[in-house]
């Protein structure tokens, strides 16, 4: 009898649970509909949303999905989540304005509770006031004055990498440059960003958890998805993120040992400023998962995409090598002053940056009700807001046929943005991306001494599978065959 009763107290408990939990997902559903009412969007239902219908689309993940979402709703419009709702702006006038106002949008839901899982409280995903110390503590080593210092160690770092390529290639000429750009991103961000190298042996898994992590804290941050300790990828994350920071714990255990031996005194660099600011563990934790993942993954992608667009477009890579030929003649090093003067790679890379969004998505929270008199719209507050730049990118209303690579589109503007058209390869306002100059330089010199290497051709049949997480990824690398010049 008293077995009985347990029991059935057990089975009550369990069915309030469920009751509460559904309830509460129920409450959040209505109150999402209210914050959005007056938008359209796709029907949907309570704890399924828009994701529901993503599997039921053929060939399609939530990329492709929004984008026929835009076409069929116009440039704003809904998007729920298992248990987030989202308003997606298109709309390159409306963009501008929620990237420039960093007081009223805020970062959001997406940043606060996802991003975090991994990159807790750094750069990108801190907030107001400790954002602003942030950026005082670390901006002045991203500037372009500091960057130039290290011009000459990044074409060391390039050179012994393509050498080092060259000899594969004498093997296999087709090779993953994907994964060539990320190590080679890595050992150029660790050396200026820390001023050391890490162990050759924990490159390749450092390279691949960052890729790996970046798909699938974008993929449960868009969706919703739970965050329960005991969730596979939540495990995964954990165990990746452990091993990851032991390495580079062990690179400020030893700059903290030569500092109390009296030697690297003269360093200036990222651990430096840790230290000097007496941040704790967690926030140096923080900080270094933040900016290498950023500071290597995206750069790496980017310059990867470069090289795909530039395999199958031969003409344009004939072009770019004649300009660097031209331009450096019998010298080995791309210089500080050098890129501004190759106007043509510069086209070629504002268009990859257009054609291959490598920050594909931005999420902001509106702090208040914003009208927006341009456009007749009012965002209304706790509002969240999804800015998908690679919809903005490829919008037939922007840009005359967007899916040509066309590196000449940008003839009247090399600067890396072009706001009134919705091109925000960095982001805009307060907020742009710290390393955008850095990897800017890096992937021109990375090029340079790819190209006067060797001739990029297309692989028959390849094209990447395009994934978007954090950064904008692929599921099979990237692909290129390399010939020797």
């Amino acid at each position: 009898m008293e077995i009985t009763i347990t029991f059935t107290v057990f089975v009550q408990s369990v069915v309030s649970l469920i009751i509460l939990f559904f309830t509460y997902y129920l409450y959040k559903f209505l109150h999402y509909c209210w914050i959005l009412r007056g938008y359209r969007g796709s029907f949907v239902l309570p704890f399924l949303g828009d994701v529901a219908l993503i599997p039921f689309i053929p060939s399609m993940r939530i990329m492709q999905y929004l984008a026929a979402q835009r076409k069929q709703y116009g440039q704003v419009f809904t998007f729920f989540a298992v248990s987030n709702a989202f308003l997606v702006v298109c709309d390159p006038v409306v963009v501008r304005r929620i990237l420039s106002d960093a007081k009223t949008f805020v970062k959001g839901r997406l940043y606060r509770e996802y991003f975090t899982i991994v990159f807790g409280e750094g750069l990108v995903t801190s907030f107001e006031e400790k954002h602003k110390a942030d950026r005082a503590i670390f901006g002045k080593y991203f500037t372009r004055t500091n960057i130039i210092k290290y011009v000459p160690r990044i074409n060391s770092v390039a050179k012994e990498m393509v050498d080092e390529l060259a000899v594969k290639v004498a093997a296999k000429k087709v090779q993953n440059i994907e994964h060539f750009f990320a190590v080679l991103s890595l050992r150029t961000f660790v050396e200026f960003a820390f001023t050391s190298q890490v162990p050759r042996d924990a490159e390749e898994w450092i390279c691949r958890d960052v890729s790996k992590g970046s798909f699938i804290v974008g993929i449960i941050g868009m969706v919703t998805l739970p965050k329960w300790s005991f969730m596979p990828y939540m495990r995964s994350l954990k165990e990746s993120h452990t091993r990851f920071w032991r390495v580079f714990l062990d690179l400020i255990e030893a700059r903290k040992e030569a500092l109390a031996r009296g030697e690297l005194s003269h360093v200036e660099d990222v651990i430096t400023a840790m230290l000097a600011n007496n941040l704790s563990i967690k926030e140096m934790c923080d900080h270094t998962t933040t900016m290498i993942s950023a500071g290597h993954d995206t750069t790496a992608y980017f310059a990867s995409f470069l090289c795909y667009l530039l395999s199958t477009h031969q003409e344009a890579q004939d072009r770019v090598r004649q300009e660097m030929n031209d331009l450096l003649g019998d010298r080995e090093d791309l210089g500080p002053d050098d890129m501004v003067k190759l106007s043509f790679l510069q086209k070629v890379m504002m268009e990859t940056l257009r054609m291959y969004a490598v920050i594909p998505m931005m999420a902001r929270r509106a702090s208040e009700d914003v009208y927006v008199k341009e456009r007749d719209i009012l965002i209304r507050k706790n509002t969240e807001l999804l800015l998908p730049l690679f919809i903005l990118n490829r919008d037939p209303e922007l840009w005359d046929r967007p899916s040509d690579f066309n590196p000449d589109r940008f003839d009247a503007d090399t600067n890396f943005t072009s706001a009134k058209q919705g091109f925000f390869p960095f982001g805009y306002g307060a907020r742009v991306c710290i390393g955008n100059t850095l990897s800017q330089m890096e992937s021109a010199i990375f090029l340079c001494h790819l190209l006067r290497r060797f001739k990029l051709k297309a692989v028959s049949g390849f094209r990447p599978a395009i994934a978007a997480g954090i950064s904008l990824t692929t599921l099979n690398g990237v692909m290129v065959e390399l010939e020797a010049i």
